[in-house]
Parts: C-alpha cells; sequence; structure tokens
C-alpha cells in the first residue's frame, strides 16, 4: 500500500499481482510498480475527499500502462490496457459523492482499470502523444504536493486542450456509470466498403473522433448521437479495422 514514505509491500515477490493480472509475456511485479507510482498521484497530488480517489488510483494505473509502454512498446502498453479491459464493471460513477465514505461504498475496481482506460480514451481523442506525455508532467507539476478535488484537473485538462469541448467527455465518463455504445455496420458496395454508425450515449453533446484502418491507411470518423456513413475506397470489409483498443467504448455490429 501506498502510505506516505512508508510502502507496505505485500505480492510475495511474485510476477504482476500475485501471479496474475498482467500478460503472460510480461515479467514485472506489478505492486512494486502501482504503490511507488503514489509517491506521484496519491502522496503528492492527493484527492481531499474519498469521491475523488480516482485522481490516486486512475492516473496510478495509467501509469503501469506508461511503464510497459516505456520499457517495451506502443503496441505492449496496448496489449496490457486490454488485459485490464475485463475487469470494468461499469456499475458506479467514477466520481462518487462527497462527505461520505464513498471509497469503502465501491463494490468494484473500476477507479482504477476503468479510469486508466479513460485516460486512454482521452490520449486516443487528443492524438498527439508528445502533447499529451506533456500533459501529464504539467498537471502533476501544477499540483505537486497539493490537496484538490476533480473539477482542479478537470478545469486544468479543459484549459490545457482548450480546442477540444471535453465537457460532455467528462460527464459521460466520470458522472455516469454506462460507457458510449458505437453500433455500426459494413456492407460491400460497386464503389466501395459503406461504413454506417452511429453513437449511442447518455450525453448528447458527446462526439469521438474513432480511428479506422483502411488497409494501409488510417482515418478518422467523428461518431456522434445520429446516424452517419463514409464510403471507403475499399473492395471488401474485411480490409477495414475500426481500432476498438484505442477506446472505453463497447462496439456494437447493428443487425
Amino acid at each position: 500500500m501506498e502510505h506516505q514514505s512508508a510502502i507496505a509491500y505485500g505480492n510475495l515477490y511474485r510476477r504482476g499481482y500475485l501471479g496474475d493480472r498482467i500478460p503472460k509475456d510480461m515479467n514485472f511485479d506489478y505492486i512494486i510498480l502501482h504503490e511507488s507510482g503514489h509517491e506521484y498521484f496519491g502522496n503528492s497530488v492527493s484527492a481531499s475527499d474519498l469521491a475523488d480517489m480516482w485522481i490516486h488510483e486512475s492516473f496510478t494505473t495509467y501509469m503501469e500502462a506508461l511503464y510497459v509502454e516505456c520499457q517495451m512498446s506502443y503496441s505492449a502498453s496496448l496489449r496490457y490496457l486490454e488485459y485490464q479491459r475485463p475487469y470494468i464493471r461499469n456499475e458506479e460513477p467514477i466520481i462518487g459523492v462527497r462527505g461520505m465514505n464513498w471509497y469503502k461504498r465501491v463494490k468494484t475496481s473500476d477507479q482504477y482499470y476503468k479510469g486508466s482506460w479513460i485516460l486512454h480514451t482521452l490520449r486516443s481523442i487528443v492524438d498527439n502523444d508528445e502533447r499529451w506525455k506533456a500533459y501529464l508532467k504539467g498537471l502533476y507539476d501544477a499540483f505537486e504536493m497539493k490537496i484538490i478535488i476533480s473539477e482542479d484537473v478537470l478545469e486544468f485538462t479543459q484549459n490545457y486542450f482548450k480546442e477540444i469541448d471535453l465537457g460532455p467527455f467528462f460527464r459521460q465518463y466520470l458522472y455516469r456509470p454506462e460507457i458510449p455504445i458505437v453500433q455500426y455496420k459494413m456492407s460491400e458496395t460497386q464503389d466501395g466498403v459503406k461504413l454506417q454508425y452511429q453513437l449511442i450515449s447518455q450525453e448528447p453533446g458527446l462526439k469521438i473522433p474513432v480511428k479506422v484502418r483502411v488497409g494501409d491507411q488510417t482515418i478518422k470518423i467523428i461518431v456522434e448521437n445520429k446516424p452517419q456513413s463514409i464510403l471507403l475506397e475499399s473492395e471488401k470489409s474485411s480490409d477495414v479495422q475500426i481500432l476498438k483498443n484505442l477506446y472505453l467504448i463497447d462496439f456494437v455490429i447493428q443487425p
């Protein structure tokens, strides 16, 4: 555990978490990595209320993926994140109710794994790795040795990425338990592959740029709460791939 200057260790010197929770081909101690990460998000940048514990856990859990990316590769970090995905439950909001023991009330690990995937999704929306990593450092520097709440993080993030309206994103992913759904359908035509898609979300203003690989090229489509379609320059739908591992979204094929 991440007690200030006195980390408590209990992983029996095994890989991952007691031998599990990381891909089989990776070999590092998750507990040493995670709890040491809390010296940054947790013990330096600290939440003032248990309802805002995602500031500790989401950022620290995402730092694990950054470690894998730094030590191995970006594709390895995607595999690491995919290994976290089954632990996401979407049963309660990430940000809880202040003034009560919200953290004890929470029955899932969503402040860890879902929060990590929310940051991963935001990184995909920003789509500029240099800027994204500068943002993480800037966020830490802005609140180093401070006690904060969620609104401090959200305000800093919106000001940093001024060109993107992040209000609907924050409301959907942090204040609601559900995650968005993208319904899509591909059909082959004489002129190419027709991709039909629609975002189903509780926030009507939510728009997410989703990457689609068509052969050797990658394009972006802006999914939002209305039916849309695009004609792709491809003869076969099998050559079209939605890069689903970049987003905390349920992708569902339309009947």
